[in-house]
């Protein structure tokens, strides 16, 4: 851009956040879920880091946002989002947490479950998890022809191109070159149309998409026309036509951030700030460790019992069973089965009890009871490779009926196989059972607290194996 036309830019960049600063700051502290201004709200807790990014240090409006924006109200949308909500500001504002929250456990099982999601737009599911499955897909859609364009086609569209722009080498992560040269051609024919239709959001999306590809694309034509119709108390109107009365925040607030964006892809031109934090790959083992120790501290000084040593002993790697204090010299049978099912595939915590505690023959039990008794005594124990279909059906029951008890019991079975990928179904409710464990009151009892870890130690084993089976111990 010719300099003239750069100061311009900077003053109405200047003039557009001033306004949505007021604006954001004006909202309660905590706005509810159906607050009218929340999905301006939560668009600002979007794009704010990565105006921040462009810049090179934090955003002004970045920092008013997360004065607004906690991470309370980010793992609220998390959690409507493994309920199955799917309304615009509940999305934008999950989303938000992929720069506020990164590495919240309840996050990233709403990622999890958002991903999984076939009936989700592509764009948010490849927000939610980038997977080469999904690249795959992104790029069939970027590179695919347009013949009739409308708003919202537009805006998907960026929304791919942005998530599929990688900031570490500037450029789009796809599998052929020549799909660039497809996606830079969209862009200019969506750019044209946004133009002729004087739809703000769309010019500014695709000159903002433009410059990312192509850090020299002149988008002069594009920025004039959104800067000579900015309104005088610093806000952009949806459509490019005349007009002065000043707007409230749910009517201005998208098409003023994403005015402000395409201004700052042309002044700032380059990425230039840290990188988004990489999501959590395993966030129940997360959850683990966040209630461990909330367990660990609500548990104190006092002496646990053996159930609640072997379970913390699992969960944290450390010998709990040492704090005992007493030496259990022999167990019951029932005692003893119900101990092996807490060390079930866990060898740490299986070496702990053997280590202090004289365990007796028992004879008589099923295969399953046998091959958890016989991995607490140190015993060869066979991991069957298949599934049952039988198994399988009762799982997928248990998760259509979100019937908990038999769902952990089928997990509980299912430990005792080598497993495929499951049904998106069966992964859904081990993400719903994960987050309420992680949601639990504050004021829950120390057993309760113990048993939801139990329950989060068994779906890990399932869900996040670990990448080499452990030895037996």
């Amino acid at each position: 851009m010719h300099q003239s036309v750069q100061q311009l830019a900077h003053m109405v960049s200047a003039r557009g956040m001033d306004w949505l600063q007021r604006k954001i700051l004006a909202l309660p502290e905590a706005c509810a879920p159906d607050h009218p201004d929340m999905s301006g709200l939560a668009t600002a807790a979007r794009i704010a880091p990565i105006l921040s990014g462009f810049r090179g240090r934090i955003s002004p409006l970045e920092i008013v946002v997360k004065r607004r924006v906690s991470g309370d109200m980010i793992r609220q949308a998390a959690q409507r989002c493994l309920n199955g909500a799917r309304d615009f500001p509940t999305l934008q504002l999950f989303q938000a947490g992929n720069f506020l929250t990164p590495e919240d456990p309840l996050w990233q099982l709403a990622c999890r479950t958002l991903a999984e999601d076939g009936e989700t737009p592509l764009a948010r599911r490849l927000c939610a998890c980038r997977n080469d499955t999904l690249e795959c897909v992104a790029e069939v859609a970027l590179t695919r022809p347009f013949r009739d364009m409308t708003t919202d086609q537009v805006t998907a569209y960026a929304h791919i191109v942005l998530l599929s722009y990688d900031f570490r080498t500037g450029r789009i992560r796809v599998s052929d070159k020549r799909s660039v040269t497809r996606i830079y051609d969209n862009l200019c024919q969506m750019a044209d149309w946004a133009l002729q239709e004087r739809c703000t959001s769309s010019v500014a999306w695709t000159a903002f998409c433009l410059r990312l590809i192509d850090s020299d694309h002149d988008i002069t034509e594009a920025m004039a026309e959104l800067m000579q119709f900015q309104r005088s108390d610093g806000s952009f109107p949806a459509r490019l036509v005349e007009g002065d009365e000043r707007q409230e925040f749910s009517d201005g607030a998208y098409p003023t951030l994403l005015a402000v964006l395409a201004l700052h892809s042309a002044l700032y031109r380059r990425w230039r700030g840290p990188l988004p934090v990489p999501t959590q790959s395993r966030p129940l083992h997360a959850a683990i460790r966040q209630a461990a120790d909330a367990a660990i501290v609500q548990l104190g000084e006092a002496r646990p019992t053996l159930e609640q040593a072997v379970i913390l002993s699992r969960a944290t790697g450390r010998d709990w069973i040492a704090r005992i204090g007493v030496p259990f010299r022999t167990l019951s049978p029932k005692r003893s089965i119900h101990i092996a099912t807490l060390c079930f595939r866990d060898p740490i915590s299986a070496r702990h009890v053997r280590n202090r505690i004289s365990l007796r023959e028992m004879p008589g039990l099923n295969d399953i009871g046998q091959a958890e008794v016989n991995w607490l005594q140190g015993r060869p124990v066979v991991i069957t490779d298949t599934l049952p279909e039988a198994l399988l059906a009762l799982w997928m029951r248990a998760a259509d009926a979100d019937d908990a008890d038999a769902f952990m019991h089928c997990t509980r079975l299912a430990a005792h196989f080598h497993l495929c990928p499951l049904p998106s179904a069966i992964v859904r409710m081990a993400n719903r059972l994960a987050a309420a464990t992680i949601d639990l009151d504050v004021d829950a009892t120390l057993d309760d607290r113990l048993h939801q870890i139990q329950r989060l130690n068994m779906m890990a084993q399932i869900f996040e194996p670990a990448e080499e089976l452990a030895a037996a111990a």
